[in-house]
């Protein structure tokens, strides 16, 4: 039977990338103040960053409604198919749990079997390469629950890095002081980030771009790419 993949759209795939690999990507709400849009139907990627780059408060999102995720998990469980659901980090957001109790909320216990969730303990393009991941593995044959175990296996060798180049948004999050914010812009100062152990956290800091970035190459370097699995170098 048909093994479905699902995410939702903070893992940043592009439409192309959707249908190439059948990948089912259920949209958050995301709110600019009072301005509510649904993320990759009324707001596309271009779009988001445009507000962003001109908002004073941080945008935020929400959870898809239970209601929502739960005929998501029937449709996908008729007549005997899977689905492997596959949330950003449960420390960053309450997208896992709330995949969780509608899992178990199920009626019938064969449809509960069928519904295989994976904490990915990452976001965006972590998010996406575990997605990617688990199309791959779903078209060498694996079964729903052979993919949750693999991915299990492997999110832990997964990672993201990134060189933070603008301060404004690590201030309007509360992260930090006006005042340090503009001694390090003054000093061309950039903090390097990682995501691990499905939080965010700072790992050095760097002085200029390009340091930043040769910085994050010989992390990588040293980490070792598997270019078995997917990854990515990009700018956002």
């Amino acid at each position: 039977m048909k093994v479905n993949i699902l995410t939702d759209s903070t893992a940043d795939l592009t439409k192309e990338q959707m249908s190439e690999h059948d990948i089912n990507v259920y949209p958050l709400n995301i709110y600019f103040g009072e301005e509510e849009y649904i993320d990759g139907v009324t707001i596309n990627h271009r779009e988001f960053f445009d507000k962003l780059s001109t908002c004073t408060e941080l945008p935020t999102t929400s959870q898809i409604p239970v209601g929502q995720l739960r005929d998501l998990f029937l449709k996908f469980t008729e007549n005997g198919e899977e689905v492997v659901v596959i949330t950003l980090s449960s420390k960053l957001s309450g997208s896992y749990n709330s995949a969780l109790l509608v899992r178990d909320s199920l009626d019938m216990d064969d449809r509960k079997s069928r519904v295989h969730l994976i904490d990915s303990m990452s976001v965006t393009l972590g998010l996406c390469n575990i997605v990617l991941e688990a199309c791959k593995l779903r078209d060498k044959g694996l079964k729903g629950k052979d993919i949750e175990e693999e991915i299990n296996r492997i999110k832990s060798k997964s990672t993201l890095l990134a060189l933070i180049e603008d301060y404004k948004y690590l201030v309007m999050g509360g992260r930090l002081s006006k005042a340090t914010a503009f001694i390090g812009n003054t000093l061309n100062i950039m903090p390097v980030i990682e995501i691990t152990g499905g939080e965010v956290v700072p790992i050095k800091k760097v002085r200029g771009r390009k340091k930043g970035y040769q910085f994050i190459i010989e992390k990588a370097r040293a980490y070792g790419i598997d270019t078995s699995k997917a990854f990515f170098m990009g700018q956002y």
